[in-house]
């Protein structure tokens, strides 16, 4: 499982280099949707490995001129009883800021 967030980690960070690049090219605004990242910025929208199939991708919301830095801007959360190891909690919740960190936070159920 802990290859599952690695996965997702790699996701955001590629994720992020491409919404930085695309407010780059459109004056600083935020894609609507990540779809608008494709194909000139990613290959496809990538989906986390434990979506299982779903067709489900990472959860966005568009940042405003309002949203401060540390927004969560993408989200990640299907990653639930990671691992037995207590550092992990029972389910982490992944996130790209939109000041570009990513975040990892765990929740006991």
């Amino acid at each position: 499982m802990r290859g599952a967030v690695s996965t997702c980690l790699g996701d955001m960070y590629h994720i992020g280099v491409a919404l930085a690049l695309y407010k780059e090219d459109h004056r600083g605004t935020w894609p609507e949707s990540l779809r608008e990242l494709v194909p000139r910025y990613l290959t496809q929208v990538p989906a986390c490995r434990n979506a299982r199939g779903s067709g489900d991708t990472y959860g966005y919301v568009r940042p405003t001129a309002a949203t401060p830095a540390d927004a969560r801007v993408i989200v990640c959360d299907r990653h639930p009883n990671v691992t037995r190891d207590p550092q992990w909690g029972s389910r982490v919740m992944i996130y790209l800021t939109e000041g570009g960190d990513v975040e990892i936070e765990t929740k006991a159920r």
